[in-house]
C-alpha cells in the first residue's frame, strides 16, 4: 500500500531472551592463558574510552530486568564512554540502592579513579547514584571477570566492596567461567 510504513517491535520477552543469549555467549570467553595475561576483549583499566566525555554514573540500559540479587551488565552500551553499563547485586546492609538504576562505569585501580555523576536531590525523577563511587570487582564470570570497575556505593554494604574469593591471589588467573 503506498504511503504505508511497516515497523517491527521486539517483544519484551524476546528482548530479555536475546540479552540472556548474548550474555551466555560472552561468558564463553576464557581467561585461562598460562602466562596469566588478560584476554583480548578484557577492558584495560589504563585506557580511557573517551577521555573528553567521562560519564561514570550516567544512567544507561542493561537491556534486561534484574532483581536486587542479580548483577548484570551490558558491554555494548553506546550511551557509556567505556561502553559498559552495570547493575550490581545489592549487598547485605546496603541502604541507598532504592531507586538507583543501572549506570555507566569504567575500569579503575582505586576509589579516586571513580569520580562520577550523582543524583540531584531536588529532582525526584533522578535515579542516578545517591551517594558516591568506589573501585571494586563486580563479576566473577564473563568478559568483566575479576576486573575492577567503578561501583555506586548505593549498592554496597557498610564495609564497601570486597574482593571475591574467586578473584583473590592466583585464582583470578583462571577466572571462573
Amino acid at each position: 500500500m503506498p504511503g504505508m510504513v511497516v515497523t517491527a517491535r521486539l517483544d519484551p520477552r524476546a528482548r530479555v531472551g536475546l540479552v540472556f543469549l548474548l550474555t551466555a555467549i560472552s561468558c564463553g570467553s576464557s581467561f585461562t592463558n598460562s602466562d596469566a595475561t588478560a584476554p583480548d576483549d578484557a577492558i584495560d583499566a589504563d585506557a580511557d574510552a573517551d577521555a573528553d566525555t567521562p560519564n561514570v554514573g550516567a544512567t544507561c540500559d542493561i537491556l534486561t530486568d534484574a532483581g536486587p540479587s542479580q548483577g548484570v551488565y551490558n558491554a555494548e552500551a553506546l550511551e557509556c564512554a567505556s561502553r559498559v553499563c552495570v547493575k550490581p547485586i545489592v549487598q547485605p546492609g546496603a541502604t541507598g540502592s532504592f531507586g538507583t538504576t543501572a549506570f555507566c562505569t569504567t575500569p579503575c585501580n582505586q576509589d579516586s579513579d571513580c569520580d562520577g555523576q550523582t543524583r540531584d536531590p531536588t529532582n525526584p525523577r533522578d535515579s542516578r547514584c545517591a551517594t558516591s563511587f568506589a573501585c571494586g570487582i563486580l563479576f566473577v564470570k564473563g568478559r568483566l571477570c575479576c576486573q575492577k570497575l567503578c561501583i555506586c556505593r548505593d549498592f554496597l554494604g557498610p564495609s564497601g566492596p570486597a574482593t571475591p574469593v574467586a578473584c583473590q591471589g592466583d585464582a583470578a588467573a583462571s577466572c571462573v567461567q
